[in-house]
């Protein structure tokens, strides 16, 4: 397995959406399971199994209690039974002690409440997309909006000030949110394209 790469360089396979997607299909299952549909090592699929249990995402049989010199190291692991018990669009993004990292959430909601609306402004999506428990700052909604613009998803229809402007969606390709990747180009995980590319130096700064 290929590692350490943006998602937009790995085969789909590769990916935590395709891990993600196995979870869901077979909704109770082994981790030689999950490796006959994803390329991902079995140690990297473990750490997130074991993540996912401590957060009350997935459900797990005690480890099975093996004869020692019976069996090599580890086997017991292998024949671990899961179970899925909250599910989700999205990978669960959550930290190896279970809690909840709610930074991709923010986006998803978002892009959620733009897909619903179809017509609105920054307000809007603030106000419908930041909860109580998971607040989500003006400036980040801001800069969202501005890269959607510039990868053609959504259009202002009336103003010329993003703070003020009134928007349309104009392409929506599914249910998860674009995403602005570090190297300053937007990646659609519904489509698994790049459709927005460009060089870091040119990278748009806040108006």
């Amino acid at each position: 397995m290929k590692t350490g790469r943006p998602e937009h360089l790995k085969d789909e396979r590769e990916t935590r959406d395709a891990l993600w997607k196995s979870i869901r299909t077979r909704k109770e299952f082994t981790i030689p399971d999950l490796t006959e549909d994803c390329d991902l090592a079995y140690n990297s699929i473990s750490r997130y199994l074991a993540s996912l249990v401590k957060a009350g995402i997935l459900d797990a049989d005690p480890v099975p209690q093996v004869p020692e010199g019976k069996i090599f190291p580890g086997a017991a692991g292998r024949r671990r039974t899961y179970r899925l018990l909250r599910d989700s669009l999205d990978p669960p993004r959550v930290r190896p002690d279970g809690s909840e990292i709610d930074s991709h959430q923010g986006t998803q909601r978002i892009w959620a409440t733009i897909r619903s609306r179809k017509v609105f402004n920054l307000s809007d999506l603030h106000a419908l997309s930041s909860t109580t428990r998971y607040p989500v700052a003006r400036s980040a909604v801001k800069q969202y909006l501005k890269y959607l613009e510039y990868a053609g998803y959504v259009r202002r229809v009336e103003g010329t000030e993003i703070s003020r402007a009134t928007y349309r969606l104009l392409k929506n390709t599914g249910p998860k949110a674009p995403v602005i990747q570090r190297i300053h180009q937007v990646w659609d995980p519904n489509t698994r394209q790049v459709v927005w590319p460009i060089a870091p130096q040119e990278a748009p700064h806040e108006e």
